[in-house]
């Protein structure tokens, strides 16, 4: 199968992140030898599906999307038979990664994760907490300060609030400042995210307890496992800052205090902790649409042992050492049988025989493919050419069943 991967233009998405060396406490003069590290780590995840998708014997290319004209462009002419989606953002803007998703989707062609409806809603953070909400599932207590309002309506909240970007992901405007204390701390930080991200902040009650990270997996079009469950511990902490995982951890290899020092997967925890961690994920999982693969982060309160959850992360990262990872290869599978799984289900999902759907009077229709084949390798050779060309747009046939007769018709 033509496989493309595709992946945003990271540098610049770096380019908006300067934000972190005007951040109060960090003290670095410039982000250069950062943003360097993050697109090594970025191109060797890249080359690694590839590579995993090639020994599984797909024709698999990688895309970097830059502009929409060029991906408009590369989608028009390579037909791939499937993306695997790694696009977090599209042209430095995080807001977008939904519509890149929604472009798959108006070629008609198949794509790896979760549809564009969950990359928007999961990116709107007030949002997919009242989503979560409204289902009946724990979130920290939060307020939403536009910009310019007043903070009054923090009020009802107990400090230590942590404050972070209404619409951003990877942990970006999250640094040790995010955590406050008290109304002036509290002041000072929601105005450096209206400042810095032209956003509202999002002001969160902070969760005192163990963290937790549980990974999703599709087994089928319909149905998520949940793999190991990793913790995320605090106790290599330096002293004096506050347990959490900001930005530097999780994408600075030199910092103080990293995702790698942190993960512990798979967590120490009993039985009937797993099962409320796991059932909450499933709960997450199909209110929100994650499709796939993906992330939920947990907290459960000390206090009284409530389960909250923190966030829900559509199209994790797949690199080596990244918690998704870790937590499959704690579950028995391999790094590169993983990567062939979230393939394969993205491939029956489309392929699926039975999408048939009730229409009044007793309607139904069946969309199948036209049974048209491509070219093989081989007798592309045998003409003489390196590769075989793209096939042109596949045409679908549609059976329309009426009482005592059916009429198809091709499109």
């Amino acid at each position: 199968m033509r496989i493309a991967i595709v992946r945003n233009k990271l540098e610049q998405t770096l380019a908006t992140d300067d934000w972190f060396t005007r951040s109060n406490g960090n003290g670095k003069a410039e982000h250069s030898g950062l943003h360097k590290t993050a697109e090594l780590d970025v191109r060797a995840e890249i080359e690694f599906i590839r590579a995993s998708l090639a020994e599984a014997g797909h024709d698999a290319v990688t895309f970097t999307a830059g502009d929409t004209a060029g991906l408009c462009a590369f989608l028009a002419k390579h037909r791939p038979e499937l993306v695997f989606n790694c696009c977090d953002s599209f042209i430095g803007k995080a807001a977008l990664e939904m519509n890149v998703a929604a472009l798959y989707e108006l070629f008609h062609i198949p794509y790896t994760g979760s549809p564009a409806l969950t990359l928007g809603l999961l990116l709107d953070k007030p949002l997919a907490k009242a989503v979560l909400a409204a289902h009946g599932i724990n979130t920290p207590a939060y307020v939403v300060i536009e910009r310019a309002q007043d903070l009054v309506a923090a009020g009802r909240l107990g400090f230590p609030l942590i404050v972070k970007p209404a619409a951003e992901d990877a942990s970006i405007g999250i640094d040790d400042g995010a955590v406050v204390h008290n109304e002036s701390a509290l002041a000072k930080r929601v105005r450096f995210v209206w400042r810095e991200f032209k956003q509202p902040a999002l002001v969160e009650e902070f969760i005192a307890g163990r963290e937790f990270s549980a990974s999703v997996l599709a087994v089928s079009p319909s149905e998520f496992a949940v793999l190991a469950i990793g913790e995320i511990a605090y106790d290599r902490l330096p002293p004096g800052r506050p347990p959490i995982l900001g930005y530097d951890a999780k994408w600075d290899p030199d910092a103080s205090f990293t995702q790698a020092m942190a993960a512990r997967c798979p967590a120490e925890i009993d039985d009937k902790t797993v099962g409320k961690i796991r059932k909450v994920v499933l709960d997450v999982a199909k209110k929100v649409g994650l499709r796939d693969y993906g992330r939920v982060d947990l907290r459960i309160r000390e206090s009284d042992q409530t389960v909250f959850v923190l966030e829900v992360n559509p199209n994790p990262d797949l690199n080596n050492e990244c918690v998704f990872m870790q937590a499959a290869r704690a579950s028995g599978r391999t790094n590169e049988s993983t990567i062939c799984e979230i393939a394969a289900r993205a491939i029956e999902r489309y392929q699926d025989p039975a999408n048939i759907v009730e229409l009044p009077a007793g309607v139904k229709h069946e969309r199948r493919p036209h049974p048209t084949k491509a070219p093989t390798r081989a007798h592309s050779r045998a003409k003489g050419r390196r590769r075989a060309s793209p096939p042109p747009l596949r045409e679908e046939l549609l059976d329309v069943q009426l009482p005592g007769q059916v009429l198809s018709i091709r499109r």
